[in-house]
């Protein structure tokens, strides 16, 4: 066979797209890795493909928005995808196509909330930002002023709530849980914020992952910590202060925590699990994150709400501050200085540095939907999408949309 061209690529699973002359037609071969070293391979799959004129065509002439979703939710078989496209302080187009799940009839609304993952990190560094400026708490307030009377491991003491943002506590990444360990911390006693500082408890008693403040850790534990420090000093749980400062004053539709679709409100997206075309729906009443991991991956929003946030953020890079100071939006976005590497982290963002182009962006995924925000700060644009699956393709789908909105 002849390779043409990569068609999907994650961290542990690869999808070509190769021609075979013997056989005279077009077809794609898939791979994956386990995840963790030496990342054998676990799994080979090959299958007829349409040519590449077909797989072009997805994302040529298409008409509008909603076009252009429907026909990649055609060729990718995700069941639903929402995007938008904010430019020089709008949101210029918006657009969702598909159905809340793969095997029902109802068609998704724009209304719609999205599970969004890990982009409640930027959402809760954004709520911290807020009384940072308030003079509420500061960027230099340490574990140990506000945990003094708790049992941790010393080095924990000093660390401030920026370096827990930035990930660079030293905290054990605690990003992934066996289904033993997430029942009995979903099951902790007491009110969310209760369940947060017993969870913090356990993570302060161990060893750190790195010493604090040297390197960079990506660790969903550190951004509980931070949430927690700021509820204990304002006396609110994380639920209602991200409510109160940033899901309202922004105006954004559909926010809140936990999945979209429940048994309470069952009219809105499920999830899914999988790699289409063999998805599994996430039914009714399946197990959430637990209170304990909400500020670092619970939320939900529709992608009008998400636009309405990277606006925010894009218009404070641009020295517009409204919700905040300009000045403190970029130091959201500003990684700690003399940082190496193409893709530091500040606090809640990536960003990879360029003269001409650099990309602020963040995305998450608890499994079985995924998104992505997407901000170009000197081209005052920004992309944003949300998808209701979880495979690890999606990324690679996403990349190709927001491509297709920021051509000029």
């Amino acid at each position: 066979v002849t390779p043409f061209r990569i068609v999907e690529a994650a961290d542990h699973h690869l999808v070509v797209l190769v021609h075979s002359e013997k056989m005279n037609g077009w077809f794609k071969i898939g791979f994956r890795v386990e995840e963790d070293d030496p990342f054998r391979l676990t799994q080979v799959s090959i299958e007829p493909a349409a040519g590449p004129e077909a797989e072009v065509d997805v994302y040529e002439n298409w008409s509008d928005l909603g076009d252009l979703l429907q026909r990649v939710c055609d060729k990718t078989g995700i069941p639903s995808v929402a995007a938008a496209l904010v430019e020089h302080g709008e949101i210029r187009e918006i657009g969702v196509a598909g159905k809340r799940r793969v095997d029902g009839e109802e068609e998704t609304a724009l209304s719609d909330p999205f599970h969004v993952g890990s982009l409640a990190k930027p959402m809760t560094a954004t709520l911290i930002a807020r009384l940072v400026e308030r003079g509420r708490i500061s960027w230099d307030t340490s574990i140990g002023d506000v945990l003094a009377s708790r049992e941790m491991q010393e080095v924990y003491d000093a660390v401030t709530l920026e370096q827990l943002l930035q990930h660079r506590g030293g905290i054990q990444p605690h990003v992934t849980f066996t289904p033993d360990e997430e029942a009995r911390l979903a099951a902790l006693p007491g009110s969310p914020a209760e369940q947060r500082g017993a969870f913090i408890r356990e993570v302060l008693a161990e060893q750190p992952a790195a010493p604090p403040g040297r390197e960079f850790h990506y660790s969903i534990a550190g951004y509980v910590i931070a949430a927690h420090l700021v509820e204990l000093r304002e006396g609110k749980p994380w639920e209602e202060l991200i409510r109160e400062e940033v899901f309202e004053p922004l105006g954004m539709p559909g926010a809140g925590i936990g999945w979209p679709a429940t048994r309470e409100h069952p009219d809105a997206p499920y999830g899914h699990f999988g790699v289409p075309p063999e998805l599994r729906v996430q039914e009714l009443g399946s197990p959430g994150l637990g209170s304990f991991l909400a500020p670092a991956g619970d939320v939900k929003v529709a992608v009008e709400g998400l636009a309405r946030f990277a606006l925010f953020h894009l218009e404070g890079l641009a020295g517009r501050g409204s919700l905040l100071e300009a000045e403190t939006v970029r130091r959201l976005h500003s990684p700690p200085e003399g940082e190496a590497g193409e893709q530091p982290y500040a606090m809640g963002w990536m960003v990879e540095r360029g003269d001409e182009d650099p990309v602020h962006w963040h995305a998450g995924s608890a499994g079985t939907f995924f998104a992505l925000v997407e901000l170009h700060p000197v081209r005052g644009m920004a992309v944003v999408v949300a998808m209701n699956s979880g495979a690890p393709t999606n990324l690679t789908v996403a990349k190709q949309i927001l491509n297709e909105l920021l051509e000029p």
